[in-house]
C-alpha cells in the first residue's frame, strides 16, 4: 500500500460500508466421470454454500449430467486471482482426471485502502478525530453486494497524535473472511516550517513559534487597524520616557488594548479574531490553560539584552519572548508594572466589566489566568486558527 501525505485544516469525512444484495443462483454440472470423482467435487462445492440442504449423487449417474442448485460466493483480495473480474460469475476449472466443471459464482473483490498519513490542524489535544473515507477506506466491488465490511477501531476514531495506529478492515460474505490492515498516523502542525512569521494589515511582521500543539505569535501585537482596514479604538502605547534605553518602544513593547478593542472585530466562526491577522485569533482560556500546563513561566519570559525582568530574566526557551511591558490601569489612570509584570488578554469575559487575562508576575514565578477590568490596557498575543 502506498503512502499519501495530505495536509488537512478542515474536518475529515466519515465512511462506513455495508453492501447488500440477494445471493446469486448458481449451478454445478457434473458428468462423464466416475462416481467417486463426481461425489468428491459435488461435496467440495457444497461446503461453500450457506444453505442447509444436501445434494444426492447416485451410482446410476455415472454417464449422466447432474445440476447442483445452490448459492455460492467467492471473495478476493486485490492481489489474488487477478484474472477474475468482479461481477463475472463464471469460473471454469479442469480436474486432474479431465473432469470439466463450470462453477457459477458471484465474485467480489476487496480493495484495501492506502495508509493514512496526514497533518492535523492545530488543536492542542493529544488525539484527533479521523473519518477514513475515499482512498483511505476499504471498498468491495461490485458495490451492490451482500458483503459486510467493518473496521476496528470504529470509524471515525480519535487517533493519538504522533504515533502509528492500525485500522483493521474485515470483509465477510457467507463463511469467507478477508482482512486489510492500514497504518494511520496523525501529525501535529509544524508552525515554524509552515508559518515562520505572519504580517498584520499594517505590514508589521511577527515571528511564530510552536507551543505544544498550538502556533503562537512570538511578539505583542502593534497593529492600529483590524483586518478589514477599520481603525482600532483606544490604542495605547507606553510613554517613551518610561524606557529611555529602548530605541523604538512601539516596536519593542507592542500596543496595549482594552478588551473590547482587542476582541470586537470578528469574521464568521466561533473564534475571536480581534486585532489578530486573518487566520489567527485572540487565545481562549482553554488554549491559554494548555500553555500554562505545558510550560514554566521562565521558559516563556524574555531574556532580552535591553529589557530585563526584575529581579530575574526568563530563559525564553521556545521563542515566546514575553516582555515585562506592564499594563495601563484604568482605575489609577497610569501605566504600571514595567519590568516587573505583564498581561495578555484571552477571549473570555465574565460580564460587561470583567474579562480574563494571563498574568506574568515577577521573579519568574508562576503565571495564571486572572480577572481584569476590560477597560485596562493589556498586550495581545495571537493563536493560529484550527
Amino acid at each position: 500500500m502506498k503512502k499519501l501525505l495530505s495536509t488537512t485544516f478542515a474536518a475529515f469525512f466519515c465512511f462506513t460500508a455495508l453492501a447488500q444484495s440477494v445471493a446469486t443462483h448458481t449451478s454445478l454440472t457434473a458428468g462423464n466421470n466416475s462416481q467417486g470423482v463426481a461425489y468428491s467435487i459435488g461435496q467440495s462445492f457444497n461446503q461453500h454454500a450457506p444453505g442447509t440442504f444436501s445434494v444426492p449423487l447416485v451410482a446410476e449417474g455415472l454417464l449422466q449430467g447432474y445440476t447442483v442448485e445452490t448459492y455460492d460466493t467467492l471473495l478476493l483480495l486485490t492481489d489474488e486471482m487477478e484474472s477474475y473480474t468482479p461481477g463475472n460469475n463464471l469460473l471454469r476449472q479442469n480436474t486432474a482426471e479431465g473432469y470439466d466443471e463450470n462453477l457459477n459464482r458471484q465474485v467480489y473483490e476487496l480493495i484495501c485502502p492506502l495508509d493514512f498519513d496526514t497533518t492535523m490542524a492545530v488543536s492542542g489535544v493529544p488525539t484527533c478525530s479521523v473519518n477514513l473515507s475515499g482512498l483511505y477506506a476499504a471498498t468491495v466491488a461490485p458495490n451492490d453486494s451482500k458483503v459486510v465490511l467493518m473496521v476496528l477501531p470504529a470509524n471515525p476514531y480519535n487517533y493519538p497524535v504522533g504515533v502509528t495506529s492500525v485500522a483493521n478492515w474485515t470483509a465477510t460474505v457467507g463463511s469467507q473472511t478477508k482482512e486489510c490492515h492500514q497504518n494511520v498516523v496523525v501529525h501535529s502542525y509544524n508552525c515554524v516550517e509552515n508559518h515562520p512569521s505572519v504580517n498584520d494589515i499594517d505590514g508589521h511582521s511577527y515571528p511564530v513559534g510552536n507551543l505544544g500543539n498550538y502556533c503562537w505569535t512570538g511578539r505583542n501585537m502593534r497593529t492600529q487597524h483590524y483586518a478589514d482596514g477599520t481603525s482600532v479604538p483606544n490604542v495605547m502605547t507606553f510613554p517613551a520616557s518610561y524606557a529611555p534605553e529602548v530605541d523604538d518602544i512601539e516596536e519593542t513593547f507592542g500596543h496595549l488594548y482594552t478588551w473590547d478593542a482587542a476582541t470586537q472585530y470578528n469574521v464568521s466562526g466561533t473564534q475571536m479574531q480581534g486585532v489578530c491577522p486573518n487566520g489567527w485569533h485572540v487565545p481562549t482560556d482553554g488554549e491559554t490553560e494548555y500553555l500554562l500546563s505545558m510550560f514554566g513561566a521562565a521558559e516563556l519570559m524574555s531574556n532580552d539584552d535591553q529589557i530585563h525582568w526584575l529581579p530575574t530574566d526568563g530563559t525564553d526557551v521556545y521563542g515566546f519572548s514575553f516582555l515585562p511591558v506592564g499594563c495601563y490601569n484604568v482605575v489609577s489612570g497610569l501605566f504600571e508594572g514595567l519590568y516587573v509584570g505583564s498581561f495578555f488578554w484571552t477571549s473570555e469575559t465574565e460580564d460587561s466589566i470583567i474579562s480574563h487575562a494571563c498574568e506574568f508576575g515577577d521573579a519568574c514565578g508562576t503565571f495564571e489566568i486572572v480577572p481584569g477590568d476590560r477597560r485596562n490596557g493589556y498586550s495581545v498575543r495571537c493563536v493560529l486558527d484550527y
